[in-house]
């Protein structure tokens, strides 16, 4: 647009856009009309740019020395910057962010006053020693080429056995808990599994054919339960719990799963209702909140609940009694 001799229509601006993004996107040349009408108010209202609409078509800087390239990079930009550098190095894993890491880092060496590169902001729960991050990139690309993988593996249960090697059509990549996990299908059994990558001895590109995912809202598939176990077939069921009054505040400020809703709620505390897949994750949730909830219903989930507690007691008894 400081080209003064040369006027521009949207039409131009969106030209301009797909062929400046070309190498990075080459496939891609669906930028709409109203992308580009939003990056203009958005230069316009926080980079300042004069852009002006002349004969109600034509866009131009009404200043033709203006260049985006010549706007300063404030001092709080910086302190912006170095606090999405710090949650970008919480995934490095992934070659991409490492790059925007290091292209961030040139940006903060040339503000002045910006923090230490060595002080903390923000402080993620993150445990770099977790097994099977070196996995990560692999799967990611894999998952973006639709590429099938063949896994050796060792489930938690068989101590330091493996399985024989099977193949997988890796879908998508999930963290929970601080570990990563691989929603895949197995076309050894013909079903989905999740894998959990620091269970993962081994993997190489495999020679099946890639199994697409079909009749699966991959977006929502997690969204039934807490965590990401479940049995095969597991459906979502409705669960009641009492929660003591000294704890209702905090329930309700950290719901356990986005169904929560409340029941009831008097002086002897609140119910709340929840509609998911009962599995692991649910029954660690309820007992890391100890005498400060009750399951309700349903009567399969109180039993098993009930027994663990029970197991558990009688864990500390035969201790003391010994």
């Amino acid at each position: 647009m400081r080209r003064t001799s040369r006027r521009f229509t949207i039409h131009d601006l969106i030209e301009a856009c797909i062929e400046a993004t070309a190498q990075f996107h080459p496939d891609d040349k669906s930028i709409s009309k109203r992308t580009v009408q939003r990056d203009i108010k958005f230069m316009r209202e926080e980079l300042g740019a004069p852009i002006i609409v002349e004969d109600r078509k034509y866009y131009l800087y009404s200043d033709p020395s203006f260049s985006l390239e010549s706007t300063p990079v404030t001092e709080d930009d910086g302190i912006l910057l170095h606090e999405i550098r710090q949650m970008l190095q919480t995934y490095h894993e992934f070659q991409q962010t490492r790059e925007l890491d290091a292209f961030i880092a040139r940006i903060e060496q040339s503000i002045h006053g910006t923090l230490s590169p060595n002080q903390k902001i923000v402080e993620l729960d993150h445990f770099d020693r977790v097994p099977g991050r070196q996995y990560v990139a692999t799967l990611y690309g894999a998952i973006s080429k639709q590429q099938p993988l063949l896994v050796t593996y060792r489930p938690f249960h068989d101590g330091q056995a493996s399985e024989a090697p099977f193949s997988i059509s890796p879908y998508l990549l999930k963290t929970y808990n601080s570990r990563w996990y691989a929603l895949s299908y197995n076309h050894a059994i013909g079903q989905l599994v999740q894998i959990g990558l620091e269970r993962i001895i081994d993997l190489q590109p495999s020679d099946e054919d890639f199994h697409p995912p079909t009749g699966i809202q991959l977006d929502r598939y997690f969204a039934d339960r807490i965590g990401v176990s479940a049995d095969f077939g597991a459906m979502p069921e409705s669960v009641q719990i009492w929660v003591k009054p000294k704890q209702v505040a905090y329930v309700r400020s950290r719901p356990w799963h986005e169904s929560q809703q409340e029941i009831s709620q008097d002086e002897s505390g609140m119910v709340i209702q929840l509609h998911l897949i009962i599995n692991y994750e649910l029954c660690a949730k309820i007992l890391s909140f100890g005498p400060g909830v009750k399951v309700l219903s349903p009567p399969s989930l109180v039993q098993k609940i009930q027994d663990t507690v029970t197991e558990m007691m009688n864990r500390y008894t035969e201790e003391i009694q010994a």
